[in-house]
């Protein structure tokens, strides 16, 4: 199951992919992300990828390899395509509103330091497909080592207790 957004075809067929190749379960259409501009790819609510991803396992397994998003949120029995469950907000906790991390030096080699962060909360580093990579608690100095990292851009959340109170973003030279 793949959603394919402004998808053109060649006109000499030089792609290997044309439309030729879209299965059934194949979408074509904007995912109707929230705003992608400022990095919010949660779904709106009439997003055509809602409930229509699979689960994803082992081979020869029924074990899940994920069971949340990469919000924390379960993914539940119907998966919907991409890395964010669409999520009706409906309890106290929606009126919690996530804000900006603001950390430096970015871009950085070796560490970063967190400002306006709780000492222990949780930080979680995500690489670029959303694959946790590290996860400790905020220290005295509010610094966090990213020596050990690949290059590259990393996406960066602070939770305080089970709820994400701040995210950003992060370039290691």
């Amino acid at each position: 199951n793949n959603l394919y957004f402004d998808f053109k075809v060649s006109n000499n067929s030089t792609l290997s992919f044309n439309a030729a190749n879209l299965t059934a379960a194949d979408i074509q259409a904007d995912p109707l992300f929230k705003n992608a501009t400022t990095d919010d790819f949660s779904l709106q609510a009439t997003s055509p990828a809602i409930d229509k991803g699979i689960p994803i396992t082992l081979p020869n397994s029924t074990t899940l390899l994920f069971t949340t998003d990469f919000n924390g949120n379960s993914k539940g029995i119907s998966w919907d395509m991409g890395a964010s469950e669409y999520k009706v907000n409906t309890s106290v906790d929606a009126l919690n509103v996530v804000k900006t991390l603001k950390l430096y030096p970015n871009p950085t080699h070796n560490y970063v330091i967190l400002d306006n962060v709780k000492i222990n909360a949780q930080v979680e580093i995500y690489d670029v497909l959303g694959k946790k990579i590290v996860y400790e608690k905020v220290d005295l100095n509010l610094k966090i080592d990213v020596s050990r990292l690949n290059k590259g851009l990393y996406f960066i959340k602070i939770r305080e207790g089970n709820n994400v109170v701040r995210m950003g973003k992060v370039l290691k030279e």
